[in-house]
């Protein structure tokens, strides 16, 4: 397991210009390649909310949008 980004979300809970590398979009031109996507997976927390694990599919560059909602902690 590597760790490819860690950051803070802006004002507006935006993290942006992440560049995660996944495998060239060529190998998807021909049948029989393998999946041109990287899966990642993203871990979201804030206090006083549940914390989010989610999976999010890269393209080689593809900009990828992924919402998430967190959900209040009820304690």
């Amino acid at each position: 397991l590597f760790l490819f980004f860690e950051g803070r979300t802006d004002a507006s809970g935006i993290i942006d210009s992440i560049v995660l590398p996944a495998p060239p979009r060529g190998q998807s031109l021909s049948p029989g390649q393998p999946d041109p996507s990287a899966t990642y997976r993203l871990h979201a927390e804030l206090p006083q909310y549940l914390p989010l694990d989610t999976t999010v599919d890269i393209y080689e560059g593809v900009k990828t949008v992924q919402p998430i909602q967190l959900r209040l902690r009820m304690e």
